[in-house]
């Protein structure tokens, strides 16, 4: 099966109506020109004896189309065909295109570098097809020379959407806590008054409140999240061996 490297931070949600053993399909959100969208997604098998395009491949199809939701499909086609980069065509790759022609679907394949290669065989079986708009946001496709341990090489593409906005966020354990009892005692003071009534006692728990939170606010501001996460397995062998290889 084809791979595919998607942006960071995408939102992503399966979508089991559609999933059998030769496909799976994912439901994306993601901001474009300020306005949120969604896409779905899916990774395709077509079994090289078995019928181009599968019925579950025309279902998912079919269900896009009256939803009109972009698509994304990246499918281990077992054709050949001119359109997508061979250098002849197989009765299977004629079906699968003759289908496609009846279909929205582009081809977003760039080149004839090959996407298979076992041996001394190599050809150009894996195919990614997406429906207008969406089609035109995909960009730096290309077949990938990364190791995939497998016989088919690993395909990426961009999808161009907004940046995301920065996040900020406040960790108690960088609290200043010196500043944090100097705000305090300056925002309470010595209480003036008496406090007899439940609106008294309203009142003033709610400015109390409001200097503890403030106090806290002024003593651990917010900061910026980088939104590189660490992951437990990484160690300073793993940092070695990547910057020696870069």
């Amino acid at each position: 099966m084809t791979a595919y490297a998607l942006a960071e931070g995408l939102n992503a949600y399966n979508l089991p109506q559609f999933g059998t053993r030769d496909l799976t399909a994912v439901r994306v959100e993601y901001c474009q020109n300020g306005v949120n969208t969604c896409a779905i997604l899916a990774s395709v098998y077509m079994p090289i004896d078995g019928k181009i395009p599968t019925p579950e491949v025309v279902q998912l199809i079919t269900y896009c189309e009256n939803n009109k939701l972009p698509l994304i499909i990246g499918c281990d086609t077992n054709s050949h065909h001119i359109a997508w980069g061979n250098t002849c065509n197989n009765p299977q790759g004629q079906v699968l295109a003759e289908f496609l022609d009846s279909t929205n679907l582009e081809i977003i394949n760039v080149g004839g570098e090959s996407t298979f290669v076992s041996g001394n065989r190599q050809s150009v079986i894996d195919v990614t097809l997406a429906t207008p708009p969406i089609a035109y946001d995909i960009v730096d496709w290309r077949v990938s020379g990364e190791d995939s341990m497998s016989d088919h090489r690993y395909i990426t593409f961009t999808l161009k959407r907004d940046r995301k906005p920065p996040s900020f966020s406040r960790n108690p354990r960088h609290t200043n806590w010196s500043v944090y009892d100097q705000e305090l005692n300056q925002s309470t003071g010595m209480w003036i008054g008496r406090v007899t009534t439940p609106g008294d006692i309203e009142r003033e728990l709610t400015n109390l409140n409001k200097a503890v939170i403030g106090s806290f606010e002024k003593a651990c501001p917010r900061r910026r999240i980088s939104g590189c996460k660490k992951v437990p397995w990484w160690n300073l062998e793993l940092t070695l061996l990547k910057k020696k290889n870069q």
